[in-house]
């Protein structure tokens, strides 16, 4: 059954672009649920934790949706080009729609963990040994950014960017030719 279903992706593969599409929907959900997880078990919003968890799931993700589109697609043999081409569509198309999900999130379903955030790194000043009126000075920089629509556009934006980088590490990793 399986060689005949990789039979037919091979004589009359998808469109790249909804391949790539596919993937980056995928990877978007297993984030979402990741965020929600966190969100439902922890008051640490901006944990560090929380962001290199994401950052595994994105590599990982990365890495097999190249390895799925090589075994599936491309009867296992993968140029750098085509698998870098892959991988950064598909991870932009997650990094796009985590920024859509994290206004929709911050600006409509709870907008209080905005300023949960903002205590959080008011918080973090205080411990790190700095001066109250340091930290009040400081928040006036950091409020600028906590806003839903540049936490937004900021994780599209830096998700965009890194997206690069972890593309051109699994294409180089999974190319065969």
């Amino acid at each position: 059954m399986e060689t005949t279903l990789n039979a037919q992706n091979k004589n009359n593969p998808p469109s790249f672009f909804s391949t790539a599409l596919k993937y980056g929907l995928i990877l978007f959900v297993v984030l979402i649920i990741h965020d929600l997880a966190w969100l439902a078990l922890t008051d640490n919003y901006q944990s560090g934790w929380k962001g290199a968890i994401s950052t595994v799931i994105t590599i990982a993700g990365a890495f097999m949706i190249l390895s799925h589109y090589k075994k599936t697609y491309m009867n296992n043999q993968l140029t750098f080009g085509e698998g870098f081409k892959m991988s950064w569509v598909a991870l932009i198309v997650s990094s796009l729609l985590t920024g859509i999900y994290s206004y929709i999130l911050l600006a409509f379903v709870n907008p209080e963990l905005v300023d949960m955030m903002i205590q959080q790194q008011y918080d973090e000043m205080l411990e790190s040994g700095m001066q109250a009126d340091q930290a009040k000075e400081a928040m006036k920089f950091v409020q600028m950014f906590m806003k839903p629509a540049v936490i937004g556009v900021m994780a599209g934006v830096f998700g965009s960017i890194f997206s690069v980088i972890w593309a051109l590490i699994a294409a180089a990793i999974n190319k065969t030719k």
